[in-house]
């Protein structure tokens, strides 16, 4: 699998080098036209764009499967003997779950503004 993973990134590496020359190049193909007294559209063109996404995919792939096997994490305590799972603290990890916002206070002052009105 790593020899794929290698493949498959290197592969993505040449394949945006070569948008990047072809991009360069339409670029002088434009300002030459452009000097020349032609209207060509200024915008990126499609193939360069495809090609910039297939060599994104292709580093991912590559580096995922590369990357190896995933282990899973535990905790080693002084004796190989004691291992438990890795988990954060109950007091620390509920910090996403709450959420405290003015809602309540927003709705009471608003009925409090309608009932003097």
């Amino acid at each position: 699998m790593p020899t794929l993973g290698k493949t498959a990134a290197g592969l993505g590496l040449v394949l945006l080098f070569h948008a990047a020359y072809s991009h360069l190049h339409y670029r002088s193909l434009v300002s030459a036209a452009t000097v020349a007294g032609f209207d060509i559209p200024t915008e990126i063109p499609m193939d360069v764009v495809i090609e910039v996404f297939l060599a994104f995919c292709l580093c991912l792939m590559g580096q995922v499967l590369g990357s190896g096997p995933f282990l899973p994490v535990r905790v080693v305590g002084h004796s190989k003997a004691s291992t438990r799972e890795l988990s954060a603290p109950l007091y620390r990890s509920r910090g996403f779950d709450i959420y405290c916002h003015r809602g309540k206070a927003v709705a009471i002052a608003n009925v409090i503004r309608s009932k003097k009105e």
